[in-house]
């Protein structure tokens, strides 16, 4: 279009009188209102144009004014209604001339194309909708027997998964738990709610009984190379509660829903374990104390006895290091003979101790001057073993913090109250050396201490004859204090050897009990002897160990209840040879519990109400009278304050007067006007006592409490 074309061009009337504009179908021209000189829109035709053809396009005029208004860009495009009221019908596509303040406007009517358009896109959805649903339903009809499959396979999965009698968890590579079956539950003791969503590491101890950090313990085990065959290892489980337990842990990697995941498999061996470790006490003892006593028969030199003391005590004792130190003179004690893992540190270290008054509150001179032995746990009660720093100790502290070793346990060597020495035993174990151990290491520190004072006046052979039968004389003792016997049966030979502990437990005489089968088996009362066989037949057949409990009929007719452990010896062949075993008498130990089973019974019968809580006043135990007096069930109480049960009448100050009272070791007696479940109001009157242990320390406190409410409201209306 030239500047001349638009000079003449023919303005198209857009008067007002109708809606309707009828404008050609190309070329409309819109020039600016500042050429066209009036403060509206003129439209043009180029010259030669003015005609309106049969094609033209009928727009509805208010919306073609407001979308001109509208225009900011110099080219664009916009949508218009058509005359008829069908919105975006009509596509207009605007540019404008260069240096011109004029727009061309090309319209085309686009009703028919998107009538078409979308009548082929209808048919097209339908055609899609309905090949889809043909083809879910196919799918659905052949994948319903898979389905079920899989259901009855996921079901039989969940049912072993939960069934399973070993313990099972589901852990992320991450280690969170993210499913756990029933025997896992058990073992852990918290319900799946506490269990789901926490770290492995969570339910084991910061460090296992081998002192061996449990995150690297865990994290070696989840290795690749480690994860893929599921092997066993030894591991203690953190119960919720905090209480520990042996188990046996795998873990084994596998795919699961496109992910790798851990199958944790956890299989409890806590009596296992400690019926060998009852069982490996004892014959551990027996065997210190066998080799003891046989060393003591055939030493000759006190160095080289002491030495094999040592090996003797670390061998079969299964402690790590264990040294002896003697007096070289009047107040000089000097390291004399070891043995253990670190052989040899004890002569890197200046160990010559000047027991003088100075080092009177040393570690060794306390256990001499004492007599009594000491226990180190840690390396900090150690150091505490001092007041001061500085001071003959300190090296050799130094070199053992170093080491490995966390338990350590002294022992005075005296005899005769003749101080010979100090036998120091260290352990990586920080259960080590516990009360039947203490007890058991006191008997043979006693018996090195007499070996020495043996070895010294072994030129008095009667003396030292009078010693050692002295000392056999307190192993019988000892055996006849536990009450505690022991037997071997030769499965070769059918040979049965008792102890004369386990006759005097049978109630029997050696000179007048044949020791056979049948004897034994009549002896057994005869509502155990099945068992008695099952437990035979279990050690024969590849248990190595058990325990068992069985009832004995004594000669004078009287029960006598034991309780013992057995293990098999196998030989080269791997055949039973013998079983040995152990045995105690539990008698009295049964006739109390029955006697507190007796006293339970009475208390849960009870006619009053009876509630014991801890010493912060937390409800550990109500009995079935308590429940129907307020309504609170023994789960519903279990935890709570008994201040539950306050109605708000008693003033603050008699309750600070009862627990005075009470903590102070006094019983109270008094009425309360308490509150039901349900909010009901009754009477009770209390008796309020502390309970405390053998120290004389106050632990719980017990209330004896009787329902008054009658009496009170006969009083009343009297």
């Amino acid at each position: 279009i030239q500047d001349s074309e638009l000079s003449r061009a023919i303005p198209i009337s857009t008067e007002t009188g109708s809606d309707r504009l009828n404008l050609r179908q190309h070329f409309a021209i819109r020039v600016e209102p500042s050429i066209a000189g009036n403060s509206g829109f003129d439209l043009y035709y180029p010259p030669g144009r003015t005609h309106v053809p049969v094609d033209s396009i009928s727009v509805n005029r208010s919306g073609m004014m407001q979308a001109l208004a509208d225009l900011t860009e110099p080219d664009g495009h916009f949508w218009l209604s058509n005359a008829d009221g069908d919105e975006r019908s009509v596509l207009v596509v605007y540019r404008s001339l260069p240096d011109r303040p004029t727009k061309i406007l090309v319209m085309d009517d686009v009703s028919g194309l998107r009538a078409a358009y979308f009548t082929a896109l209808y048919i097209l959805v339908i055609v899609l909708a309905l090949f889809l649903v043909g083809g879910a339903v196919l799918v659905i009809w052949l994948s319903t027997p898979l389905i079920h499959r899989l259901e009855a396979s996921e079901k039989n999965y969940h049912t072993l998964f939960q069934s399973h009698t070993e313990g099972i968890l589901l852990v992320t590579m991450s280690g969170m738990i993210e499913n756990c079956n029933r025997q896992a539950r058990r073992m852990l003791g918290a319900p799946r709610r506490l269990i789901i969503g926490r770290h492995i590491l969570d339910f084991a101890p910061e460090v296992q009984p081998d002192g061996v950090l449990s995150r690297n313990v865990l994290t070696q085990q989840m290795r690749p190379e480690n994860s893929a065959g599921g092997r066993f290892l030894l591991w203690k489980i953190k119960r919720y509660n905090g209480t520990l337990f042996d188990c046996n842990l795998s873990v084994k990697s596998v795919p699961l829903e496109g992910r790798q995941v851990y199958i944790v498999t956890l299989q409890d061996i806590s009596r296992r374990r400690a019926a060998e470790e009852e069982l490996r006490r004892t014959n551990r003892s027996l065997k210190i104390l066998s080799e003891s006593y046989a060393l003591l028969a055939e030493a000759g030199n006190e160095s080289h006895f002491l030495h094999d003391i040592c090996r003797i005590i670390v061998e079969h004792g299964g402690y790590h290091l264990a040294w002896v130190a003697l007096y070289s003179s009047q107040s000089d004690l000097r390291p004399v003979a070891q043995f253990g893992s670190r052989h040899g540190y004890l002569e890197s270290i200046p160990l010559t101790w000047q027991l003088t008054s100075a080092e009177r509150d040393g570690m060794f001179a306390e256990v001499l001057h004492t007599g009594r032995p000491r226990v180190f746990r840690g390396w900090n009660d150690l150091d505490h073993s001092r007041p001061t720093e500085e001071d003959s100790h300190s090296t050799w502290r130094d070199e053992v913090r170093r080491s490995r070793y966390r338990t350590m346990i002294i022992l005075p060597l005296i005899h005769e109250e003749q101080r010979l020495g100090v036998l120091c035993i260290l352990a990586i174990d920080r259960t080590a050396f516990d009360l039947p151990d203490h007890e058991f290491l006191v008997e043979v520190a006693n018996d090195i201490a007499f070996a020495i004072s043996v070895l010294r006046i072994r030129n008095k052979h009667h003396e030292a004859d009078l010693e050692l039968r002295k000392s056999e004389a307190r192993l019988a003792r000892a055996q006849e204090l536990a009450r505690m016997g022991s037997w071997e049966w030769n499965l070769s030979t059918n040979e049965i050897y008792w102890s004369d502990e386990h006759f005097r437990v049978l109630g029997v005489k050696r000179e007048v009990f044949p020791i056979t089968y049948r004897n034994i088996l009549h002896r057994i009362h005869p509502e155990d002897r099945n068992e008695w066989r099952r437990t035979l037949r279990n050690l024969l057949q590849g248990n190595r160990t058990t325990h068992y409990s069985m009832r004995i009929i004594q000669p004078d007719g009287s029960i006598c209840h034991l309780r013992g452990h057995a293990l098999v010896m196998f030989g080269p062949d791997w055949r039973p040879e013998k079983i040995i075993g152990t045995t105690q008498d539990i008698t009295e130990r049964v006739l109390a519990e029955q006697q507190k089973q007796k006293l339970l019974q009475a208390i849960e019968q009870s006619p009053v109400s009876v509630v014991i809580t801890d010493r912060e006043a937390r409800i550990e135990y109500v009995n079935p009278k308590f429940s129907e007096v307020t309504g609170y069930t023994y789960e519903e109480a279990l935890g709570n304050n008994p201040r539950i049960l306050k109605s708000g009448e008693k003033p603050p100050e008699e309750y600070a007067e009862l627990w005075e009272t009470i903590t102070s070791g006094s019983e109270w007696r008094g009425e309360f006007h308490n509150r039901r479940k349900n909010g009901e109001l009754f009477w009770e009157f209390a008796s309020i006592s502390p309970i405390k242990n053998s120290q004389g320390t106050i632990t719980h406190f017990v209330a004896v409490k009787e329902d008054i409410t009658e009496r009170k409201l006969l009083e009343e209306q009297l």
